[in-house]
């Protein structure tokens, strides 16, 4: 029943001459319906055909431009609900002519169905000769790029998935606001170390506000900007809740450490003594402190760097997440590619570089806040995608999960309604009463 044909449509069809047999369509080969005699002849193939009861045709998907789903499984649901149901020789015929007009040239086989007297047949993914393994694979690809999972298709779906975790988000938020509120653990603080603790009250290079922006907001951006490209939801979907999870979880764990360490900062003496005059414990030489209760409650949280810790997981995790669409790993050693990964890196590095100058951290906290940051960014990334050097890692373990899924699904009972004895008989059947009538044509124009 099944044939594969290669050809140029336009060229061949234009010039008369009979396609070649060659190749599948991994091999960029293109299929075309044809009639008894094997000839890219449409008209006169459907009426051979249609006096015969008996219609064979393959139905392809178009290019990108088109309306059609780009997923060979979405694809083939969509053409077996619609397209079998209404098969009739001026729909295969207008079929053709759009196909010989080089509208459907660069396609991806659907199916190839066989219908006689209302009954039809398909072809399974695993059963069908004129798709390889290769050409699958090429077609999924294809698939991801072309976007076949848009924020209007599944992003209710994907986000209901994750509801759990975006609660668990929630919660996160909750937690860290309660841990800035509380008071943190105030270290002794005597009067021999206070020594270290002179440097000057500066303002932040880099402010507050401004972490968030660098950490959150500007590998969101950069998420958007691909999924316009892509139009992958699952993708977009992982991407923005990873990237959540790391910046939450690593001000979750700062925070905390903030509070339970009590670390005074460099600036600690102009915290406590605003007014340059020292006081201390005559006992236990402890400071006394005068200045504003806020201010020395922000003195006592040094350890670990918070701008450190955020830069280093919302920049981290954006370094994996290029590391992966970019394919940094692929041995062909292009450092065109690594210096785009480093980049997100260095910005973060720069900003804790600035906690040191302006005298707010020690060195030790900067290290510890980054390497926090960055570890946490590496464990949320790998929670939500391959790594990147694995052969799927431009994609979300949620979006190859979902191409499992959906492979698993049987198609529609009211259009594959056949045992597979009955597909067998139909296939047989058709595809000796095809090939029989080619082979006649073929003698008989040998005669000639």
């Amino acid at each position: 029943m099944y044939h594969e044909i290669k050809c140029d449509p336009l060229r061949d069809y234009e010039h008369g001459a009979a396609p070649r047999r060659a190749g599948d369509l991994a091999e960029g080969g293109f299929l075309i319906p044809f009639g008894f005699n094997g000839e890219p002849n449409a008209a006169k193939s459907f009426v051979e055909l249609s006096k015969e009861k008996t219609t064979f045709v393959i139905l392809v998907l178009p290019r990108p431009c088109s309306s059609f789903p780009h997923s060979w499984l979405d694809g083939r649901r969509a053409c077996l609900s619609f397209v079998v149901r209404t098969l009739s020789k001026t729909l295969c015929t207008l079929v053709l002519e759009l196909f010989w007009r080089g509208l459907f040239v660069h396609c991806h086989l659907i199916a190839a169905v066989f219908a006689e007297e209302g009954v039809f047949s398909y072809a399974d993914d695993d059963e069908n000769p004129l798709l390889s393994p290769a050409a699958r694979n090429r077609v999924t690809m294809v698939d991801i790029q072309l976007g076949c999972h848009t924020i209007r298709s599944h992003g209710t779906t994907v986000a209901r998935f994750h509801m759990h975790d975006w609660i668990m988000l929630i919660l996160l938020v909750v937690i860290d606001a309660i841990l800035n509120v509380i008071e943190p653990f105030h270290r002794f603080v005597g009067k021999d170390m206070m020594t270290d603790l002179r440097y000057p009250l500066k303002s932040n290079t880099v402010p507050f506000w401004a972490v968030p922006l660098i950490g959150i907001i500007l590998p969101i951006f950069i998420f958007t900007c691909i999924y316009f490209k892509k139009q992958n939801v699952y993708d977009l979907h992982n991407a923005i809740l990873g990237l959540l999870f790391s910046v939450l979880v690593t001000g979750v764990l700062t925070d905390a450490i903030k509070d339970a360490v009590g670390r005074p900062r460099p600036d600690f003496f102009w915290r406590c003594f605003p007014d340059g005059i020292d006081a201390y414990d005559k006992v236990t030489t402890s400071v006394i402190c005068h200045g504003d209760k806020s201010v020395i409650k922000e003195g006592h949280k040094s350890f670990p760097s918070g701008h450190s810790s955020w830069s280093f997981a919302g920049l981290g995790f954006l370094a994996w997440y290029l590391a992966g669409k970019i394919r940094v790993f692929d041995r062909s050693g292009h450092v065109a590619k690594l210096c785009i990964v480093l980049l997100p890196l260095l910005c973060a590095a720069l900003v804790a570089i600035s906690r040191v100058d302006d005298y707010w951290h020690h060195w030790q906290d900067v290290f510890a806040g980054g390497f926090l940051g960055l570890f946490v960014a590496s464990f949320c990334y790998l929670q939500f995608f391959p790594p990147p050097y694995d052969s799927d890692g431009w994609g979300p373990h949620a979006y190859f999960r979902a191409l499992e899924e959906s492979r698993s699904v049987s198609a529609p009972a009211s259009a594959l309604d056949l045992t597979s004895e009955e597909h067998n008989r139909l296939v047989s059947r058709g595809s000796n009463a095809t090939l029989a009538a080619m082979e006649a044509g073929v003698r008989n124009r040998a005669g000639l």
